[in-house]
């Protein structure tokens, strides 16, 4: 490659690092012809991801491989229909290299998916080693999305000895329940959060061997900011955007007026016996802890310094530790924990095999005065956040036994933090307005649409952007009718609101004023039981309807033979003029209930090449002042390289090229080019450059480090020129009557230096028998390297480096006249205004047009996102 043409490849290289490794160099693989050892496949499974080993569903059909043959929107698609299970793509490539001579994997899948109504899908490659499936990467885009990754190690882990290579693109599972609750912030309803948790009917105690019994009670912070009234009201919305059916008795909203600067919260979380008393505490002044790691030992300080959705790690049934420490807490009278988590709910199977038994309850662990860590001895000091996040505080105080105030928190479920703090102020004193609603309107509003405002988890509900809940389950019943439901949410008294996905209820609160010297922020309460639709994997058929209603003071859900709903004259009354909205069953599979989309699959391969890279060793000088460059080529790569070419350029021209013999891994080959005089006028600076594979034979990993630059000066002998600064910095003689070295000068004449316009450079001086040291200052910043020569005879001469633009000679005076004339050669740039060859001018337009290219394809990709 000339070096016009790598002068090309280094700036086309800047925007092919924009983009993957799909490049000329990589090895495609994918279904653009049918047949190929390479298949694909279809299917449902009960898990996400199935875990067993890939040898299950059906052949895709030969339609079905054209479509996802490329990116043109023609897909393959799969649904296997009512109920609901997790429909999946899986993609078997026969890969031909040997994974130890692999340097990069990457996959991408096109595509999407939609699983009970909600998008999102995830790829997984099959790690051979492990026996399990290995996240790729996931998305919860509603249309075509990509998922891509690059692995740079570990390849054979996921091609097997054959040459196989397994990925599987299922339908992601929405993992999220309860109720939503929206509120008016004066520019629109906002998500607040997900509540009511606590009452969920249908979960079985695997400890206890029973039926859990549900807690219908929560209360959810709303901040000041989010609430706003409007017409002299507080508007709240109630909305079922879930499969579920859910059950509301009662609701009030909380005004809480508390002292400025602080902040207030609750400990409301699930809990397994009883639910935590409602309390409000006051924080004044949280402080991070010095020190948290998790149970991997990975600093986990950056991800809960703040609220930002940027969480901690964990896993489903696995213990996640994460160890807190919040320093010296000696005297505090309270100690409170402010956190900010959500919990990624368990998969459906998962539930219903392994959830809530007492077993796996959150452990809180403190040290004991022998230095051990040991379990705090209340009763259920933590219990389980909800599947949105919210922030919670708990009272510590009394955890502790010693002066050692570290926290050990783990959890069986996958529970992620975003937030954590310490506040050691004492409670103040708030005031609480509790309001009831002045109206409630149950209607139609259709299961709002979930999206990730910057790709990460938890999805965010959308008031305004809904669809219709036909392809939930459906729960067969009696759901309360549209209208006015104001007297069936004042009091609990078992006469609910029942609602179904895709229902909202409106609520209006009286505006009360502000206490003066306060802020405001609220809580709702809320009195309700909900029942998702998995409860007849627990509990059968006989409980996934509307009834049995739930009541207050069953003893379990369902409850036993000797308990029922309160089938009385005034409940009666209720059901017969409320709850009179039938829903019958719908037919299966109605309207895509979950369905996996591929429009494109590839995986591509980079193998390891060798890699040649050269370096100047030397530039030396004749006795004619010709210049004599000396290289060295080495193959750093794992690989063999073959014969190549090696080339000089002087100025940008090619002077020399000579051959460069095949390179063993780690061998290297020296040599040096013929003499050559300087072609350029005195003083002038010239332009050295050596490029391995010059001629562009050898395919390489790294084609960016096969040249190296040098620059140095040309000097006639016995020509003065010059534009370094010289300064005499000390000047010592033997014979110094002064006693002051620094300023003797018996001859009392100036020294003269002189410079004209490039690095070469003369000292003139008359001077006694003695030793000068004297700095030479560059305009720009010198790199070591270089050689320092004294003229006529282009001796070399010792220099230290002294600072980034300084060296410091020392030189021995015979006496009478000092003058040296010096030369520099080497790595080192002089100002210099860079000259633009014919291929750079190609280079920098081919750059700016791929950065085009890549800018309007970002955009288009973004367009079709937000369509």
């Amino acid at each position: 490659m000339s070096k016009g043409r790598k002068i090309l490849f280094v700036l086309v290289s800047l925007v092919m690092v924009l983009a993957p490794i799909g490049a000329a160099s990589a090895k495609p693989y994918d279904f653009t012809d049918v047949p190929l050892l390479h298949s694909a496949y279809e299917g449902y499974d009960d898990q996400l991801p199935a875990d067993t080993t890939p040898d299950y569903d059906e052949e895709l059909s030969s339609g079905e491989y054209t479509a996802i043959s490329a990116s043109d929107d023609n897909r393959a698609e799969y649904s296997a229909g009512y109920p609901a299970k997790y429909d999946f793509h899986r993609f078997e490539f026969k890969i031909d290299e040997d994974p130890s001579l692999i340097s990069q994997l990457y996959i991408m899948h096109e595509g999407y998916g939609v699983n009970q109504g909600w998008p999102g899908l995830e790829l997984f490659i099959w790690n051979y080693t492990s026996s399990s499936w290995e996240s790729v990467g996931l998305h919860y885009a509603d249309h075509d999305a990509t998922i891509e990754k690059t692995y740079t190690s570990g390849f054979s882990d996921y091609i097997d000895i054959d040459g196989y290579l397994q990925l599987l693109a299922e339908t992601k599972y929405h993992s999220a329940s309860c109720p939503y609750l929206y509120t008016w912030n004066g520019a629109g309803f906002e998500f607040i959060a997900d509540f009511n948790t606590p009452g969920g009917l249908g979960y079985y105690d695997a400890s206890a061997g029973q039926p859990y019994l549900p807690k219908s009670e929560d209360y959810v912070k709303i901040d000041g900011s989010q609430l706003e009234a409007s017409d002299g009201t507080y508007r709240l919305e109630l909305a079922e955007d879930q499969d579920e059916v859910v059950y509301f008795d009662q609701v009030k909203l909380l005004v809480v007026d508390h002292p400025q600067g602080t902040e207030i919260y609750t400990p409301t979380m699930t809990k397994f016996a009883q639910p935590y008393p409602f309390k409000v505490y006051t924080i004044r002044d949280p402080k991070p802890p010095i020190s948290a790691v998790d149970y991997n030992g990975v600093d986990i300080l950056p991800a809960i310094s703040e609220i930002d959705r940027v969480y901690t790690e964990g896993e489903d049934f696995h213990w996640d530790t994460i160890t807190i420490d919040p320093g010296d807490l000696s005297g505090a009278k309270e100690i409170k924990l402010v956190f900010n988590a959500y919990i990624d709910w368990p998969l459906v199977p998962a539930i219903a095999a392994r959830y809530m038994s007492e077993e796996y309850r959150a452990r809180v662990e403190v040290i004991n005065e022998h230095g051990e860590w040991q379990e705090v001895s209340i009763e259920e000091p933590l219990g389980l956040p909800q599947a949105k996040p919210r922030t919670h505080v708990i009272d510590i105080t009394d955890w502790f036994e010693t002066d050692d105030y570290r926290v050990r928190i783990s959890y069986w479920e996958k529970v992620l933090f975003d937030y954590i703090v310490f506040d050691t102020s004492e409670d103040e004193d708030v005031l609480v307005t509790d309001l009831d609603p002045v109206s409630a309107d149950l209607h139609w509003k259709g299961v709002a649409k979930e999206f990730s405002p910057d790709g990460r988890n938890p999805l965010i509900a959308d008031y305004y952007t809904t669809v219709d809940a036909s392809g939930f389950e459906p729960f067969v019943g009696n759901f309360t009718r549209y209208g006015d439901v104001l007297s069936l949410l004042t009091e609990v008294d078992d006469k609910f609101v029942i609602m179904h996905a895709g229902d909202d209820i409106s609520l209006a609160f009286n505006e009360v004023p502000v206490s003066e010297g306060t802020e405001r922020d609220y809580f709702l309460f809320s009195d309700a039981y909900y029942k998702l639709h998995f409860a007849r994997i627990l509990l059968g058929e006989d409980v996934s309807r509307v009834e049995p209603l739930p009541f207050h003071g069953m003893a379990a859900y369902p409850y036993p033979d000797d308990e029922s709903y309160p089938y009385d004259a005034e409940h009666m009354a209720y059901l017969e003029e409320y709850n009179t909205r039938e829903v019958m069953a719908s037919p299966p599979g109605e309207s895509g209930h979950h369905t996996i989309y591929t429009d494109y699959i590839k995986v591509e391969v980079e193998l390891i090449k060798p890699d040649l890279a050269v370096s100047i060793t030397s530039v030396t000088f004749d006795e004619y002042g010709n210049f004599i460059v000396s290289y060295n080529v080495t193959n750093q790569g794992p690989t063999p390289a073959g014969e190549s070419e090696t080339a000089k350029y002087v100025n940008g021209s090619l002077e020399e090229s000579q051959v460069c013999p095949a390179l063993a891994p780690g061998e290297s080959y020296s040599n040096t080019f013929n003499p050559e005089p300087c072609p350029c006028l005195c003083g002038e600076a010239l332009e050295v450059q050596v490029c391995a594979d010059d001629a562009d034979v050898v395919q390489e990993n790294d084609e960016t480090n096969n040249c190296e630059v040098n620059y140095i000066v040309c000097v006639t002998a016995g020509v003065h020129c010059s534009d370094v600064a010289v300064t005499i910095t000390n000047q010592s003689v033997t014979d110094d009557p002064a006693g002051d070295p620094s300023t003797y000068n018996p001859m009392n004449k100036p020294l003269d230096v002189t410079w004209t316009n490039a690095k070469g450079f003369c000292v003139e001086a008359n001077a006694p028998d003695g030793t000068y040291q004297f700095c030479i200052n560059f305009d720009t910043p010198i790199q070591t390297g270089f050689t320092l020569y004294k003229l006529p005879n282009w001796t070399e001469v010792p220099y230290t480096i002294v600072g980034p633009n300084t060296i410091q000679v020392e030189l021995d005076i015979a006496g009478g006249i000092l003058d040296p004339c010096f030369v520099l050669a080497g790595k080192f740039r002089p100002p210099m205004i860079p000259t633009v060859n014919p291929w750079g001018t190609v280079a920098m337009i081919t750059l700016f047009a791929g950065l085009l290219v890549w800018a309007v394809r970002r955009r288009q990709a973004a367009s079709r996102m937000s369509n």
